[in-house]
């Protein structure tokens, strides 16, 4: 069951590219309720390419309704459509919100290197578990 609702979320960014609104009138009401707008909203961050364009469009247009449209969801849906579709043909990715232990790690990374927090974001993608776990004992963490 949880493919078939990742298969309809990657399906309706495809309707969203194309500025294909008859894909939310063909969705069924199951498929309609397994696209939560809140989701939707991270994903829209995660755009490719465009990244500013995407997250200014939904911005504009959808986030001001993700509450008053609750009732209505395709509705809704269509917004995310009119903000998106036409743009290019980007893919998403979804936007993980960073966790208190990440952060800390990432903060004694930058201090083992002695560089920035984006840039130890850039070496905690290259160090493995070992070398994380070795900066951990080295700082009594």
């Amino acid at each position: 069951m949880a493919a078939k609702k990742d298969n309809t979320l990657f399906l309706f960014f495809d309707a969203i590219n194309k500025g294909d609104y008859a894909f939310v009138d063909g969705l069924t009401d199951e498929q309609v309720k397994a696209l939560s707008p809140f989701v939707l909203l991270m994903w829209m961050n995660g755009a490719v390419s465009n990244t500013d364009t995407h997250v200014i469009m939904t911005d504009i247009v959808c986030n001001e309704f993700v509450f008053s449209l609750a009732k209505y969801p395709r509705l809704l849906l269509k917004s995310f459509v009119a903000a998106n579709g036409g743009i290019d043909s980007t893919r998403y990715k979804y936007v993980k919100t960073v966790s208190t232990n990440e952060i800390a790690v990432i903060k004694m990374i930058a201090k083992h290197f002695e560089c920035g927090y984006d840039e130890a974001k850039d070496y905690l993608r290259i160090l493995g578990d070992d070398d994380i776990t070795e900066l951990k004992e080295l700082y009594g963490e």
